[in-house]
């Protein structure tokens, strides 16, 4: 029984020793070269392929094999290759033959590579299969064929069937559409946040989704934690106080389509630093939601909101979309309307006056509100026609708003230390209308060998008429303004995709806006504004899941034309993007920036208005840009599926920049 026991240890030990294990990691490596690593670790092995056939197709598989056809297969993955075992030989063979090569790429309307699409080479006569091949984990494919003038069909679990007529070897990227169909709902407890080095990718609850108004209440509810939803007027910024740009499906919104998105048809929201998608129209900061998508249909939203803790406020609004195949067209339309008593202020301000003659004394002006009387009235009504193809994609916005405020009427008293003037009562009564009317449009194109383009053109034409009268026992100050304002600009964004991670970004933008100014009451004037601006950008950037960094510069010209006087500036502005990201739970990103901060228009013009008694204001026509740094530091980390924390640490320096300055006016007796 002993030598039966210590025969089968033996044997044991025996195929123990001479079994062999294979365990290698491949990640787009072609697929000839993983073969021949597999090989060199294992001399005994007898494989035979041909070079030339395999070198189309790259690998990205684990492998862990305890023989070796079960180590090829998994090393082939789903590419079209055989292994065929005949004795001891190993024969590795691709199914495919041809003297010319088919490239291309598949992504999704959200730019993301579609993995594993089967890629087929159809005869034009009979739509007969001439050949196939799997996109990889790029969405990249290459299929060798002997014919031209073939169509490729794309298919994949989740989008639509494609088709693409291929005129040239190089199909470029193809855009499949996901599939319209809605699947009945599942409720999964999983991760509801994912980080990567560019973007952070956030995935709304159904309970998030139910109890939000619109798109902006949504983002609150989210509590996505590198951004600030404002309760006062549902402005969106970062933590550390950076402008966000919100886009629905990689198209810039307006208000009124955050305040008419359907919440339920979110799928998810994204966050980015300095994105690579050119129709994000080289913003730094990006709120993206991507939305279902449909075939046909549509909805109609209706809002009514009610205030009355503060005074009457009503705000009542109507969004209605359609959608059949590639058009989609919406329309809103908005009633606010306010009757507000409790807005005003009260306050004292001192003054140092220096009359002539006489030693320079402080005054003091004290104004106490007593009541106010607010009403305005806001309608904005737009039109939408958006069209979205497998390669154009279009948005045209044509819009009109009217806003009314028959009365901002201030009453209380006002009184002065030394007596300067009796005190008394006070009023001032202010109304303005304006009307505006605007376009804005985007186009995005995409081209064979990674080229996309997009295009931003937007006008604007403003009448603004406001009064101004304020009295007292002893004064009155009538301010009239009539402002005719009109605006255009234009952006073009080029994007060159260099091998799979690497883009080159050229741009160019220009515009101008002139206003017109004619003041009237007690101090009658004119003024004639004009700001024309235009440049270029160059910006190089890297991205993959893990790290991303890309570089930005350009340069911009400036033109200021205040009546007479003109100003002109050339000045460079760029900034430093870095992002990494080692999983999906921890992110950092750091950036830097440098450029200007222009002066208000508002700050230039050369006529003095008069405020109150003792204070009057004028600008000046020779102010100039400012410089601006600012660079911050954001780490983010997703520490449960309920708590995510986002601290940051950020600097701004401002240099050379314009501030108010009091001097004595009207003899010494004003500021």
């Amino acid at each position: 029984m002993a030598r039966i026991i210590m025969l089968i240890c033996a044997m044991s030990a025996f195929v123990m020793a001479n079994a062999e294990t294979f365990s290698y990691r491949f990640n787009s490596t072609p697929l000839p070269k993983a073969i021949q690593q597999i090989m060199e670790n294992h001399p005994t092995l007898d494989i035979n392929f041909i070079y030339n056939e395999l070198e189309n197709y790259n690998t990205s598989a684990a492998v862990n094999a305890d023989n070796v056809y079960d180590a090829l297969r998994q090393t082939i993955g789903l590419n079209p290759v055989t292994v065929v075992k005949s004795k001891s030989t190993y024969y590795v063979e691709a199914l495919q033959h041809g003297k010319y090569v088919y490239t291309g790429r598949a992504i999704g309307f959200d730019n993301e590579p579609v993995v594993a699409a089967t890629v087929m080479l159809l005869a034009p006569k009979d739509s007969t299969v001439l050949t196939f091949a799997i996109a990889d984990e790029e969405g990249r494919f290459r299929i060798p064929c002997d014919r031209t003038d073939v169509i490729a069909k794309l298919s994949c679990l989740g989008y639509k069937t494609t088709y693409h007529q291929c005129n040239t070897f190089n199909i470029g990227t193809i855009i499949m559409p996901e599939n319209t169909v809605k699947l009945s709902e599942v409720s999964v407890n999983g991760e509801t946040a994912h980080l990567y080095s560019d973007r952070n990718i956030y995935l709304p609850t159904q309970r998030q989704k139910n109890t939000s108004l619109d798109a902006i209440d949504l983002l609150r509810r989210m509590a996505i934690p590198q951004i600030i939803v404002k309760l006062s007027d549902n402005s969106v910024e970062t933590t550390d106080g950076r402008e966000v740009a919100i886009f629905i499906d990689y198209a810039k919104a307006s208000a009124e389509e955050l305040k008419g998105l359907r919440t339920g048809d979110v799928q998810k929201v994204e966050f980015s630093y300095s994105p690579s998608d050119p129709r994000f129209m080289g913003e730094l900061t990006v709120v993206n939601f991507i939305l279902q998508k449909y075939e046909y249909g549509g909805y109609t939203k209706l809002n009514a909101n009610e205030s009355f803790f503060t005074g009457l406020s009503s705000d009542v609004s109507v969004y209605s979309k359609f959608k059949y195949k590639s058009m989609t067209y919406d329309l809103y339309a908005e009633s606010q309307n306010i009757n507000n008593r409790h807005k005003g202020s009260s306050g004292t301000s001192s003054y140092l006056l220096s009359p002539e003659g006489e030693e320079p004394y402080w005054a003091e002006r004290k104004q106490t509100l007593t009541s106010s009387r607010n009403i305005e009235n806001t309608v904005p009504v737009t039109f939408r026609a958006s069209y979205d193809s497998e390669n154009f994609q279009m948005k045209n916005t044509v819009g009109f708003t009217y806003t009314g405020k028959p009365a901002n009427d201030n009453d209380g008293t006002v009184e002065f230390s030394p007596e300067l003037f009796e005190s008394s009562t006070y009023r001032t009564e202010k109304n303005s209308e304006v009307k505006s009317v605007t376009y804005n449009g985007t186009f995005y194109f995409t081209f064979p060998r990674q080229y996309d383009l997009s295009l931003y053109p937007f006008a604007s034409y403003t009448l603004n008429k406001q009064e101004s009268l304020y009295t007292t026992d002893e004064t009155s100050i009538l301010n009239n303004a009539l402002e005719k304002a009109n605006s255009f600009y234009i952006s073009a964004n080029l994007r060159k995709g260099l091998g799979n991670n690497h883009y080159l970004f050229l741009s160019g933008f220009g515009g101008r806006t002139e206003y017109r100014v004619n003041y009237s009451g007690d101090f009658p004037a004119t003024d004639r504004l004009l700001d024309a601006y235009a440049g270029g950008t160059v910006k190089y950037g890297y991205y993959t899941n893990n790290f991303s960094a890309d570089l930005r510069g350009g340069l911009r010209y400036q033109y200021n034309r205040t009546n007479d006087y003109v100003e002109e500036e050339l000045f460079p502005f760029g900034s430093i993007n870095i992002g990494w990201s080692p999983n999906r739970n921890h992110s950092l990103n750091f950036i830097l920036n440098y450029s200007k901060e222009t002066t208000p228009d508002n700050g230039k013009s050369p006529n003095v208005l008069k405020e109150n008694e003792l204070l009057y204001y004028r600008g000046n026509s020779k102010l100039r840009n400012s410089h601006m740094v600012s660079t911050s530091l954001n780490y983010s980390w997703n520490m449960l599926p309920w708590l995510k924390i986002s601290p940051y640490v950020r600097f701004i320096g401002l240099f050379d920049r314009w501030t108010p300055v009091y001097s004595p006016y009207d003899n010494g007796r004003a500021i």
